[in-house]
């Protein structure tokens, strides 16, 4: 039997007022580039969403990038979630931060 907690991540779509489209992952409800550490941006939803990203998902794991902070993922980091598909769900892998911040998330 797993014992694994099963959570909904969402990515939703947002237009802000001012700023570009972007995708926000939201976990259980939350929009967790909401929380700190603040200054994340939503990835443009090409890149999350297209060919490279989630919409291309299947059996083997695969790296996503849903943020980034403003200046180079090396530098001041960006989110990374690996994802695959068990049957008719996408699986959520651990969270991953390239420089090494936190990436402590649900």
């Amino acid at each position: 039997m797993s014992t694994r907690r099963r959570q909904e991540l969402a990515l939703r779509i947002v237009v802000p007022e001012a700023g570009w489209v972007q995708v926000r992952p939201v976990v259980d409800g939350r929009d967790i580039l909401a929380e700190p550490p603040v200054g994340w941006l939503g990835e443009d939803p090409w890149v999350a969403l297209g060919p490279g990203g989630v919409g291309a998902v299947d059996e083997h794991p695969r790296e996503v990038r849903l943020a980034r902070i403003s200046c180079t993922e090396t530098c001041c980091g960006a989110l990374y979630v690996t994802v695959r598909r068990e049957g008719d769900e996408v699986v959520r892998g651990g969270w991953r931060n390239p420089a090494g911040g936190s990436a402590d998330l649900p």
